[in-house]
């Protein structure tokens, strides 16, 4: 793998859904998913469970209890990345 899409999300049931599986049809699958749920209080969690489910590619799941930021949450998945590069995408945008 070449690179990792960071994922922060914060309450983004409305729109994680349409963001992972805008991400599931590229047509180039050479990344890993690194989602960071900042304490989400809605059912963001359910539906991001759901849209990986099928997903065959390497997914790393972090949850915090509690709202720490979005800034913290891209250093945390920064630290989880794996790969030479890294890019992030909002839970509201679609590649």
């Amino acid at each position: 793998m070449k690179l990792s899409i960071i994922i922060p999300l914060y309450n983004e049931s409305d729109h994680i859904t349409d963001c992972i599986n805008a991400i599931k049809k590229q047509l180039n699958q050479n990344f890993e998913l690194i989602l960071i749920n900042d304490g989400s209080t809605d059912n963001s969690e359910t539906l991001l469970n759901m849209a990986v489910a099928d997903y065959d590619k390497k997914v790393t799941y972090i949850k915090f209890k509690d709202n720490h930021g979005h800034a913290h949450a891209r250093n945390v998945g920064i630290q989880a990345v794996t790969t030479p590069y890294f890019m992030f995408v909002d839970a509201d945008d679609q590649l």
